[in-house]
């Protein structure tokens, strides 16, 4: 932990103490209500430190998938049969020896060793893009790997984790190698879009940012993806364009629906296989619903496939379980934050979605983390009153909890998923404008290339 450097940190200390006055009578009343969570600050950290004990005592099993965790000791809140590639025990699965995440090519044991050699969670990512050339070249290449024969990435996360912002972060790095991408939408609500300063989008393709080629940049475009409009489409390619604008308006698809479960979603799966395959992009950024419904979403191909033996639909099951299934061309990113729900939703939806649909997972994004605020020098402080330097106090405390707690779930998340981690930073505001998120692309890069790059 780096102290402030005593002539930098009186503008901080100034800044926060302007802050603590304006505040005014709300600090001694904040200050109050902190005393009073501080047994329960105290009670949560306790248990944090005795998950932390259970997360170390299963560490060899990180570097020995020979040496599972022992379940009895692993909280209650996690999946303890499957931690680090354990095979769950079930009647199903007794035959497998070794579990495998499916990231690319490599193996549960190989990852596994590669995350043993640093501790993801126990401290923040201090990296920073730019240093020097050969930094710059490296990174470059780390990206250049990331994304080489990728074509489809399916962005999945819990609502409110960011996923749609991680969505709009990942298509300008993409763009930035000089990729012509497309961000799809599937449920209406068009966030992407705001992304880029645009407030709505169509069925119809858009551009949201325009390519340079001079500067080696492509071109970033945006559209929705809806079962009405996907059956339109279809059935007018097939010459029945006046049907299909009828049925859409007498909302027969949504009886369709009603009588074949997993209708709608096939064909919003469909068009995105169409939009794939086609290779108008060179990458189709698919933003999921939460990842309740994302799973189902995805779950909804080999479903009708297993129901309907024979004709288009099934004909459509399989071309789009090829192409989930292929793991070069198409990958799920897991979004999360490094809070305890979404952690434990995160490790179940990995499971679920290799178990279910089969697809390959890229590393993990764990949006909105903090950094561990550093220590202010005493004799910053002391040139304080003594209630400014308690507002100051309180806030830097309060700050180094929330830091100290996400970087918790850090630790739990990588003892639960052999998958590495890329860490954005949290940003702060309810709409993020370029600035963020130019901002957030640099923090990709340099955390793509802090675990080498490729998925």
């Amino acid at each position: 932990m780096t102290p402030f450097d005593e002539d930098a940190s009186g503008a901080v200390v100034a800044s926060a103490s302007a802050a603590a006055v304006s505040v005014g009578g709300a600090v001694a009343s904040a200050a109050a209500a902190a005393l009073s969570v501080g047994a329960v600050v105290a009670s949560a950290s306790a248990a944090a430190v005795s998950v932390g004990g259970a997360v170390d005592a299963a560490a060899p099993g990180l570097a020995s998938p020979e040496n599972p965790a022992n379940s009895a000791n692993a909280p209650n809140n996690t999946r303890p049969t499957r931690t680090v590639g354990a095979t769950p025990a079930s009647a199903a699965a007794a035959g497998r020896a070794e579990r495998r995440l499916r990231c690319g090519a490599r193996s549960v044991k190989e990852r596994t060793r590669k995350l043993s050699g640093r501790s993801v969670g126990s401290e923040h990512r201090t990296r920073r893009c730019g240093s020097t050339e050969e930094d710059e070249a490296r990174r470059n290449m780390e990206v250049e790997q990331f994304f080489s024969t990728v074509r489809l990435l399916l962005i999945v996360g819990k609502g409110g984790v960011g996923k749609t912002s991680v969505a709009a972060t990942i298509a300008n790095v993409a763009s930035s190698t000089g990729r012509s991408v497309l961000i799809a939408d599937v449920d209406g609500r068009h966030g992407a879009a705001a992304a880029f300063g645009v407030t709505d989008l169509s069925y119809d393709e858009q551009v949201l940012v325009p390519g340079d080629p001079g500067a080696g940049r492509g071109t970033v475009s945006g559209r929705t993806v809806t079962a009405d409009d996907a059956l339109v489409e279809y059935l007018a390619d097939h010459g029945m364009g006046r049907l299909a604008r009828k049925l859409a308006s007498n909302g027969v698809v949504d009886v369709i629906a009603t009588a074949t479960p997993g209708i709608k979603d096939l064909l919003v799966l469909g068009k995105v296989k169409q939009l794939v395959t086609e290779a108008r992009h060179d990458l189709v950024i698919l933003d999921t619903p939460a990842s309740g419904h994302a799973v189902t979403f995805l779950r909804s191909a080999r479903a009708l496939a297993d129901s309907v033996a024979n004709g288009r639909i099934r004909r459509q099951a399989d071309e789009v379980m090829a192409v989930l299934g292929d793991h070069d061309r198409c990958r799920v990113v897991l979004v999360t934050l490094a809070e305890e729900t979404p952690v434990n939703e995160t490790i179940e939806t990995a499971f679920t979605l290799e178990d279910d649909v089969g697809v390959a997972l890229t590393p993990i994004v764990v949006n909105a983390v903090l950094d561990v605020p550093p220590a202010v020098p005493a004799g910053a402080l002391a040139r304080l009153d003594p209630a400014e330097r308690a507002a100051v106090s309180l806030a830097l405390g309060v700050e180094r909890i929330r830091a100290e707690a996400q970087h918790e779930q850090l630790a739990r998340l990588a003892a639960a998923l052999p998958l590495p981690q890329i860490v954005l930073p949290e940003r702060v505001g309810t709409r993020l404008d370029a600035v963020d998120f130019a901002g957030l692309a640099e923090a990709f890069v340099a955390s793509l290339s802090e675990i080498g790059g490729g998925p």
